[in-house]
């Protein structure tokens, strides 16, 4: 299918930031370009580019090299069904993409909860083996919660397709907590009752995904692949904003970043013991995090100094938005106020800063 291109509408297109999705392109993968066996919701593969799961599919979740020709894409966000859920219960819900926006990038810009409340369109490449209808419910999970699905359709198996849909704006609610998006693929009978097309309403589960007919992940083996994800405000789709991967990928740091050591014995920084068991040295993060993160290290530490403390205890401490302590402890090894090398040995070493929403 060729690309289609619409000239952008409205003042808030013509200048400045216009996609609200992060790695939309879907060209950086920290976590990696493929997650197996993934049976529960969470983070894998592409970054910002969520998997939620409450029925008993088990999906492959990975950054392929797939898009359509000549659409400026090179990469794309693909879930794979290798375990099915063919008896789906009737609150059961898979969806290939869950998005989640910050509440502080759209609450002022959309002027939800007011008379001058605005539209968002979404646009995007898909591709998927299972054709129909689907829906991509807007949540917010306020008090009242409040829901919106839109519906788009597969038509031909297997080949990709541009689509748009607009989510009308809410003049009834404010946002006062972050805005989801979830990309409904198998859907229990409970939540496909009631359609939403025609704006927001107070959330139930019959009013979640009304008008849904597809059954991505009732057959092992059904694909759902998507690239060029945009959101933008107003009712109109634009060209697709490409930013350089340095951006992107300093965006994507501030849910999520890695420090990581390739070399046998990587250097990370200058610590002190400040007693006989304890070394505290200073981390940096290139990105300031959204929050505090959760800090995972992997691979073995050692400090070279005088003397050398190898087969020490590693952690993060003192743990920051944009720096933390890497601390090794071993009982009765390090001399007391002596500076040491704080560094990987003889493996490959990480850190894995998790802040996501």
């Amino acid at each position: 299918m060729s690309l289609i291109k619409v000239k952008s509408r409205g003042t808030d297109n013509v200048t400045g930031r216009k996609n609200l999705i992060i790695n939309g392109a879907m060209r950086v993968a920290q976590r990696g370009t493929s997650t197996t066996s993934v049976a529960a919701s969470g983070y894998f593969a592409t970054d910002r580019m969520k998997y939620y799961d409450s029925a008993q599919v088990v999906a492959t979740v990975e950054q392929v090299s797939d898009a359509p020709s000549g659409s400026g894409f090179q990469y794309s966000h693909k879930v794979t069904a290798t375990t099915a859920d063919s008896s789906l219960g009737a609150t059961e819900l898979s969806c290939p993409l869950w998005y989640i926006v910050e509440k502080q990038d759209v609450d002022a810009r959309l002027a939800y909860g007011t008379s001058s409340a605005k539209p968002i369109t979404m646009s995007f490449w898909i591709k998927s083996n299972v054709t129909g209808t689907y829906t991509i419910s807007a949540y917010r999970s306020a008090t009242p919660a409040r829901v919106q699905a839109q519906t788009y359709t597969i038509s031909s198996a297997n080949t990709w397709e541009f689509k748009t849909l607009t989510f009308l704006g809410d003049t009834a609610e404010a946002i006062d907590v972050d805005l989801h998006f979830y990309f409904n693929g198998l859907v229990g009978g409970d939540y496909d009752n009631t359609s939403t097309t025609s704006g927001w309403a107070t959330y139930s589960t019959g009013n979640w995904a009304g008008g849904h007919t597809a059954t991505w992940g009732d057959t092992t083996n059904d694909t759902w692949q998507m690239t060029g994800l945009q959101l933008e405000v107003g009712s109109e789709a634009s060209d697709f904003e490409h930013r350089s991967f340095g951006e992107e990928l300093a965006l994507c740091e501030r849910y999520c970043q890695f420090i990581t050591g390739t070399n046998t014995y990587s250097r990370y920084c200058m610590g002190i013991a400040w007693e006989s068991s304890t070394c505290d040295g200073g981390m940096v993060m290139r990105t300031v995090m959204r929050a505090q993160p959760t800090i995972t290290l992997s691979g073995n530490f050692d400090c070279l100094g005088s003397p050398q403390v190898t087969g020490t205890t590693a952690s993060a401490v003192h743990i920051n938005t944009d720096n933390f302590s890497l601390r090794q402890t071993k009982s009765g090894s390090f001399t007391a106020n002596n500076a040491y090398l704080m560094r990987g040995y003889n493996n490959a070493t990480s850190f894995k800063m998790e802040a996501e929403l």
